[in-house]
């Protein structure tokens, strides 16, 4: 009866261990699952600015010193549907417009019939913008910033 109580013991601690050794292994798991989960957000937050900014600090009195957050996109021109509307004759209904493309925001001149310029240089088609560039649409001069 001895020896029958022994090996009941013996079963039992041996389970015992290796329920507890399972116990540990799926706990650490689940640290280093959720350790890793808050490491993607955290880069994954970075990775794109939630909002950039044009700032016209040229121009018409109107606008300048005017901030226009976005993240997403911004158009630029006369015509009523744009996030940004310059009711000048030199500025296209649709003039210009900003995407954030991979984690870098691009310009993209729609075929004005006065250009747009990137820090002073006629903008064709389409370019990557980087923080403190400056854009011209007409006779107002905006900076970007992130």
């Amino acid at each position: 009866m001895n020896n029958i109580a022994v090996k009941i013991i013996s079963v039992i601690l041996e389970y015992g261990m290796l329920f507890w050794f399972l116990f540990f292994v799926a706990r650490l798991a689940k640290v280093f699952r959720d350790d890793i989960k808050a490491k993607r957000r955290e880069l994954f937050a970075h990775a794109l600015p939630h909002e950039a900014v044009l700032t016209c600090i040229e121009g018409d009195a109107a606008f300048l010193g005017r901030r226009f957050a976005f993240s997403d996109k911004i158009s630029i021109g006369r015509s009523d549907d744009n996030d940004i509307i310059v009711p000048e004759t030199f500025v296209s209904h649709n003039h210009a417009v900003i995407r954030a493309k991979n984690n870098l925001y691009v310009i993209e001149d729609l075929n004005s019939a006065n250009h747009t310029y990137l820090n002073n240089r006629e903008l064709k088609g389409k370019a990557y913008i980087k923080d403190g560039d400056f854009i011209r649409v007409g006779s107002l001069v905006f900076q970007f910033g992130r």
